[in-house]
Order: C-alpha cells, then sequence, then structure tokens
C-alpha cells in the first residue's frame, strides 16, 4: 500500500465504495479530503471524509477503525455530529467515514472570517460543546483533538444555532498510527502536557484544557502561545510560567474580563487534577465571569443549568444547582502556574497559528517527550474511566432532617435515595425503564473517585449523568486528619432501576 496516495479516484461524477455518488469537494487537509456525495438508493446527501491508508494499515487496525468510527453513536447527543457509516474501500484502500452533511462553518473560519467571536455569541456555542464533552467523558470517551477546527456551528429547523463537535475518536485512531511513523500528530496548539509524552494516561482533563485554549482563541483572535520555534513552544508548554491570560491578551488589544485568568488556568493548569472536574462545570464558572444567564434559560442547549422548558435534546433539564459555597469559590492562586521562569518570550504576533510548530512538531516529540518524562507530573485517569468526567448535573436538595456527613458509605448511598429518584422521574417521564450501575471508590478523604458507569439499559444520558452527579455528591465522614495511609481501592456499585 503506497504511503502517500492520490485521490484522483475520489472526483465528482465518480462512484465510492459502490454506493456514494460524489458532487463536490468541499475541503482537504493532512489527513484527507472532505466530499459532498449522495447515497445512490436513497439520494440523500452526506458528507464523505476520505482518510489516508496508513491510518488502518496495521493488522487488525479495520476493524479498530470501523469501531472508534461510531464511538459518536455512543454519546447520544445532538452536539455530536452523526456517523453513518465508516469503512475500508476494497477498490482504493481507502478508510472512510460518511456523516450527515453540515451547512454552516467550522468555528475556526469563523475567527479567521471576523478577527474574534463577541462573548454573547461564542458562550452558548460552548455551552454546547461542554455538553457533548461531558456526555462523552461519561462513556469514557476523550476526544483529544478539540480545536475550532473540529466545532461546527450550524443552525436548527427554527433557525437557532447549533453546535456539532467533530471527529470523535479519531484522534485515538491517528495517534495509534502515529507511533507507527504517519505523519500525523494531532494539533500541537491544543494539546495538553500529558500528551507530549508516551505513557501518559489520557482522561476528561486533556479535553478540560484545550477547552480553555479554544475559548482564549476565540475571544481574542490569537493563539495563546507566543514561542516562534518548536523547541520554543515546548518549553513554553512544558516548563516556563503560565502568563497572565488577561494581561496576554491586553497585549492583542482585547479586554478580558476580571476573573477570566482564574477561569482560564481551572481548564490550562498543568496539574490535570487541578484543572475544572467537567466541562459542564467550566463553563458555569464562565459564565459568572461574565456575568451571562445559562442559554438552556433560553434555548435549553445545555443541561444541567437553570431554565424551565425542553432543551434542543427535547429534555427538560433537572432543578438549578445549589449556590455554591464561599468556600468553594475558584481562586486564582490555588489555580496558578508553576513558579516563573526569568526569561522573557519574544513576542508571537497576532497568527493564530505557526506553520512550522504543526509541521515540524513531530521531529522533536521524541526530544519532548524524554524531558517531560523526568518533570514530575500526576497522571490523568484513563479515558476507561469516567472519574472526572460526569456533567456537574444538579440534584435535589439533601431531606432536612439528615446528618452533615454520613459515617458509612451505605448511609450516604440511603440519604442519596430522594436525589436519585429525581434522575428516575425524569426518565420515567420520557418512557425510558431501565437500569443503571456505577462504580466508584472512596477516597482518603471521603469523597467518591474514579466513578463510571458500569453497566446501563435505560436509554436515557440524561438520566446517566444525572445519577453519576449523585455519585459524585456522595461523601462520608473521615477522621482529621485524613489517614497517611490511602484506603484499599474497594469497589463499591451504586444501583438505580426505573423499572
Amino acid at each position: 500500500m503506497p504511503r502517500h496516495i492520490s485521490f484522483d479516484a475520489v472526483r465528482p461524477g465518480a462512484t465510492f465504495a459502490e454506493r456514494y455518488f460524489v458532487v463536490r469537494p468541499i475541503k482537504a487537509g493532512g489527513m484527507g479530503a472532505v466530499y459532498e456525495v449522495q447515497h445512490v438508493r436513497t439520494h440523500k446527501p452526506h458528507a464523505l471524509k476520505v482518510m489516508h491508508p496508513d491510518v488502518v494499515a496495521k493488522k487488525g487496525a479495520r476493524e479498530k477503525f470501523e469501531q472508534e468510527a461510531y464511538v459518536g453513536a455512543r454519546i447520544q447527543s445532538r452536539h455530536v455530529v452523526d456517523v453513518i457509516d465508516a469503512g475500508v474501500d476494497e477498490e482504493t484502500g481507502l478508510p472512510y467515514l460518511v456523516m450527515e452533511l453540515l451547512v454552516g462553518s467550522e468555528l475556526a473560519a469563523l475567527v479567521e472570517r471576523e478577527g474574534k467571536v463577541a462573548p454573547q455569541r461564542l458562550i452558548p456555542w460552548l455551552e454546547q460543546v461542554a455538553r457533548a464533552l461531558d456526555k462523552a467523558h461519561a462513556r469514557g470517551i476523550i476526544h483529544r483533538d478539540l480545536k475550532p477546527e473540529n466545532i461546527f456551528v450550524t443552525k436548527t429547523e427554527e433557525g437557532q444555532p447549533l453546535v456539532k463537535v467533530l471527529d470523535f475518536g479519531i484522534a485515538k485512531i491517528v495517534e495509534g498510527a502515529t507511533r507507527e511513523g504517519t505523519d500525523e500528530t494531532g494539533t500541537p496548539l491544543y494539546m495538553a502536557p500529558e500528551q507530549t509524552a508516551r505513557g501518559q494516561l489520557i482522561g476528561p482533563a486533556t479535553d478540560i484544557w484545550a477547552l480553555g485554549i479554544v475559548t482564549y482563541e476565540c475571544l481574542t483572535g490569537c493563539t495563546y502561545w507566543r514561542a516562534k520555534s518548536v523547541a520554543e513552544f515546548y518549553r513554553e508548554l512544558l516548563f516556563d510560567e503560565l502568563p497572565s491570560a488577561e494581561a496576554r491578551a491586553r497585549e492583542d488589544g482585547v479586554e478580558l474580563p476580571r476573573g477570566f485568568d482564574a477561569w482560564f488556568f481551572g481548564c490550562a493548569n498543568r496539574e490535570p487534577t487541578k484543572r475544572f472536574k467537567s466541562a459542564g462545570e467550566a463553563m458555569s464558572v464562565l459564565l459568572e465571569v461574565y456575568g451571562m444567564q445559562p442559554s438552556a434559560s433560553r434555548s435549553g442547549s445545555f443541561p444541567g443549568l437553570t431554565g424551565g422548558g425542553p432543551g434542543l435534546d427535547g429534555v427538560t433539564p433537572p432543578p438549578a444547582p445549589r449556590k455554591r459555597e464561599p468556600e468553594e469559590a475558584i481562586d486564582a492562586r490555588t489555580l496558578h502556574s508553576p513558579p516563573p521562569f526569568d526569561e522573557e518570550l519574544p513576542s508571537f504576533g497576532n497568527k493564530r497559528r505557526t506553520l512550522a510548530i504543526i509541521v515540524t512538531l513531530v521531529f522533536l516529540g521524541g526530544i519532548a517527550a524524554a524531558v517531560f518524562a523526568a518533570r514530575s507530573m500526576a497522571p490523568v485517569i484513563p479515558a476507561s474511566s469516567a472519574s472526572t468526567s460526569a456533567t456537574a448535573v444538579p440534584i435535589a436538595s439533601p431531606e432536612p432532617s439528615a446528618p452533615a456527613t454520613p459515617t458509612t458509605i451505605e448511609d450516604a448511598i440511603r440519604l442519596a435515595r430522594a436525589r436519585r429518584d429525581v434522575c428516575l422521574e425524569a426518565a420515567r417521564k420520557k418512557g425510558h425503564v431501565g437500569k443503571v450501575a456505577i462504580d466508584f471508590r472512596v477516597d482518603e478523604h471521603g469523597s467518591v473517585a474514579d466513578e463510571k458507569i458500569a453497566e446501563s439499559t435505560i436509554k436515557d444520558a440524561d438520566a446517566e449523568m444525572c445519577l453519576l452527579g449523585v455519585v459524585r455528591s456522595l461523601k462520608v465522614a473521615v477522621p482529621d486528619p485524613p489517614p497517611t495511609k490511602k484506603p484499599p481501592k474497594k469497589i463499591y456499585t451504586f444501583t438505580a432501576s426505573s423499572d
């Protein structure tokens, strides 16, 4: 199979994979090309993404490609692009995806065209991105390559903005191929530090980092980074003090609101465990920073926020969250980056990205991996675990007579029964019947950790996320101070049934 292949076989007027008539090319990039096609029997329009054959060149990779290509179907969100078909064309050897054909614009194109996006437009769009991420994380699915090019803004039939996240699962496929020597490594300007070295565990916090970088770029029209070479980029990403986002934006002529720094470093913190626990939490705080109301109150595009009517998914959001306690307020000091680096970095200018960084990054990847491995960095929770991924779904207030903190996890589960029933009742009203089992453990501080959906037959993603929120709220009293030794990793199971 040739390493570099021509896409001449995929041309207007030709038939691809025996069932897709090629109408016109839409765009081309390093991984392949996208075309508008029609199914030869139904004549329904679709988008065909033809990828480089090296993506599935390894033995057994074809099955993995087709499996990962359908991860969007498991997320059950209209904010994730619908993948209709996937496979490898026998005649050309080209891997392909067939997706719904979207009419609108990539967020990257909007930033290029308009210079920057006003927060009143951008933040409601990002709320929808957060919804997609939280639902994916609840399923143990990590995007790994969130960037403006993978965020598509279209409209509903009623003319309301509808955001779709593209390429779920594809970054994982490409990563596997890259380690065998292909050319594609993802998009470095949005990578979290843990993505620069092999062996580092990738989890929901990886997507939270990218969400912060994307938000800054769209609000300012400029990349956060100032490096002029690959070596400087790695140094800035991994070692130098991360400068104030507010000050950096002022250098580019943009005034960000007070409090944006604390929010930004809640996303872009080199320590993954110090990032926001979910994309939904990040967006809730960003709304506070800008003094904006959740868009759920207008369009229902984000679950778990105030607003009483059905949302874009046709689901009535759960009750409003309790007000954040003062001691839980985000403090810029607790989210600050590592100690400063004395040398001043050169100015990057107003360009969104540096071609040299993207083209040559892979050649220094081994060097950066070795340096990064020497650095002490806590691992991120793996993709198979949804411990930090569930949306902070609001739940009903505890019973008035309930003790402040139960002494056993069994008592905590019993006291959470009323909140569990809120989630189940919402599912019943939609006609969804089934069982959800959530595995978790209790850490040395008495808090829930490593929670994930072990089994679900309820077929209601909102109910699943609501129940994950209940589990995350469980708390058990522990001695003060906490024991010096961590408790054994005993696994508990929280079950709920709407039968």
